[in-house]
């Protein structure tokens, strides 16, 4: 049996191109860069994260490349930074997020633990709601539903429609009329 890890923290640096793997020397100054990065390319074709909630610790990973091929890879979520994050701190930030996150199930749960470990009180000063706008949680809720409605001339399908979409959230739906695509060339 495969042990499938519930929680994979990325506890790198980075940026939105990817997680930085490998260091080396850049010149005499003691200034490295970096030599092997992990991008999103690499997490769709090579990594497995089926049922994982995925963590980045490493500044500005929160884009949603990277974000759209950790969920390929099969992570229910990802929570990273969008922005350069105070490392000061970031260690009593990750050890109030890291344990929430293992007990989460769904991408709800998630947000629910993000938001928690915001308001958790600091062990060097307030709590982390400073980086409340800092972090990206990219995850699929729900799939997606598509409902067709047919009938004829004037029998009630925009109204049905309008009355549906207002029901599941207007915001979260779009109404594709059958008049705003046919032509009278296709008639």
């Amino acid at each position: 049996r495969i042990h499938r890890p519930r929680v994979v923290h990325f506890g790198t640096h980075g940026d939105q191109s990817g997680f930085a793997i490998q260091w080396e020397a850049a010149g005499g100054d003691g200034e490295k860069r970096c030599r092997v990065r992990l991008r999103a390319s690499d997490i769709r074709e090579r990594l497995d994260l089926r049922g994982a909630i995925v963590v980045s610790s490493a500044c500005s990973t929160g884009s949603v490349g990277l974000g759209e091929a950790i969920l390929a890879a099969g992570a229910i979520a990802y929570v990273a930074p969008r922005t350069k994050i105070a490392i000061n701190r970031l260690g009593g930030f990750m050890s109030e997020l890291l344990p929430r996150c293992a007990r989460a199930i769904s991408a709800a749960d998630v947000r629910r633990c993000l938001e928690e470990a915001l308001d958790a009180p600091s062990a060097d000063g307030p709590t982390f709601r400073e980086w409340y706008g800092s972090f990206f949680v990219f995850a699929r809720d729900a799939p997606t539903l598509v409902i067709g409605i047919s009938g004829c001339t004037r029998s009630g399908k925009s109204t049905l429609a309008s009355a549906l979409a207002e029901a599941l959230g207007a915001s979260k739906t779009a109404v594709i009329r059958q008049d705003r695509f046919a032509s009278k060339r296709l008639a």
